[in-house]
């Protein structure tokens, strides 16, 4: 095998290992891929111990438009 088909081996391999370990490595995921933040247990809660009437409703608004919805559509969910 001559060089240059080893220097063009060697670069591949690199490629595809700096590949498959930019797919292995943790990164954060994100909740909101659209700018929406998600509402939390912890919001709900928050928003339940404000006395103030007015308050509580605008804190409630807030926190439903923050709930993520998901529509499944077609195929089946197997809990086995």
């Amino acid at each position: 095998m001559d060089r240059y088909t080893k220097a063009v081996l060697t670069v591949i391999a690199v490629a595809l290992s700096a590949i498959a370990v930019h797919m292995w490595a943790p990164k954060e995921a994100i909740a909101a891929p659209f700018g929406v933040t998600a509402t939390t247990l912890g919001d709900l809660m928050d928003a339940a111990k404000i006395k103030d009437p007015k308050e509580r409703e605008e804190a409630g608004r807030r926190a439903k438009r923050g709930v993520l919805v998901i529509y499944v559509q077609g195929g089946s969910i197997n809990t086995n």
